[in-house]
């Protein structure tokens, strides 16, 4: 008689005999005190296992919190989802504001995108574009911006009429937080065959910032930096494993292109649009120590209001 056992069997098996050793998995940044100041839910996150662990001891809350994300964490790691992404998810799992939701996760030190389901289960990954800056805490009020308001706000700080290509280079980046993706809809000038692009407002407040994500803007840089990307991940969309030569050895920079839409494959756009829209998506900290990052301190005037509707403002990513 024969038996058949699993790849994962198999390597149970190697690893009692020690024929194969597992690799040491990297533990998660610390949920603590010091996350009220970057987690806008930290009260909510504290009281829900304030509950769920029924004590007021906050020790007993944190250790439980941690727990539970470093083991969420490790199962998405083992299936070859690279770091950061596996501690953002598992962080989003324990939040109750995120129960039940569809979530992204975008990378933009790996310059990947995520999509899970509403238990969060793998979907799909890609490599994508994103801006051309590098995340800056001074700017990030002024990153939210749109093409219209960063013009506005050029020109009332230059005292002159500001050049596209200072508009365009201004904080081009998407902020790390926690946003809301909108309804799908379609813009020629932007890849894919039906719907493809979804306008961000922020998890918090429900404003509206200035970048979306929308299918390429289709470039022959923009373009070719993506199929190569493709080909380096190593892996399908539909697998969620990213290739070792891709993570530490790919130059990324290459694809920091745009003025802070991420930008995706026309592939992906098609196959994924209706998958990204209405759901809630986190962008990582560049902070390699704090994935949490998702609120700050205003540094313009609060009363302003800069949502795109208020102005009838264009994406900046759709100026050419």
């Amino acid at each position: 008689m024969r038996f058949l056992i699993t790849e994962n069997e198999r390597n149970d098996i190697r690893k009692l005999y020690g024929l194969i050793t597992e690799a040491p998995i990297t533990p998660c940044a610390v949920f603590n005190e010091k996350s009220k100041n970057l987690v806008y839910d930290y009260d909510r996150i504290v009281n829900s296992y304030s509950a769920l662990t029924k004590s007021s001891d906050i020790n007993v809350i944190f250790n439980k919190i941690n727990q539970d994300i470093n083991t969420n964490a490790t199962q998405y790691k083992t299936a070859g989802i690279p770091d950061r992404t596996s501690c953002q998810i598992a962080f989003v799992k324990i939040r109750p504001q995120f129960k039940g939701k569809k979530t992204i996760v975008t990378d933009s030190l790996n310059q990947l995108i995520y999509l899970f389901d509403e238990n969060s289960n793998f979907i799909a990954k890609d490599p994508l574009i994103t801006g051309r800056s590098e995340q800056i805490s001074s700017e990030k009020e002024i990153a939210d911006m749109t093409y219209d308001e960063k013009k506005e706000y050029l020109k009332n700080t230059l005292k002159r009429e500001p050049t596209n290509d200072e508009i365009m280079n201004l904080a081009s980046f998407l902020n790390p937080g926690a946003y809301k993706t909108g309804s799908a809809v379609t813009e020629p000038s932007y890849a894919g065959s039906g719907k493809n692009i979804s306008y961000l407002s922020k998890a918090s407040d429900d404003k509206l910032v200035g970048p979306a994500v929308h299918g390429v803007k289709p470039t022959n840089q923009r373009l070719n930096a993506l199929t190569t990307a493709k080909k380096s991940v190593g892996t399908s969309s539909e697998k969620p494993k990213v290739s070792s030569t891709y993570l530490n050895g790919y130059d990324k920079s290459t694809l920091e292109l745009s003025s802070g839409c991420l930008n995706l494959s026309k592939e992906f756009i098609d196959k994924y649009a209706l998958t990204i829209e209405n759901s809630f998506l986190f962008n990582i900290s560049e902070d390699q120590e704090n994935y949490y990052v998702n609120n700050f301190t205003p540094l313009l005037d609060a009363t302003k209001c800069y949502s795109p509707q208020s102005v009838g403002g264009v994406n900046a990513d759709n100026i050419t």
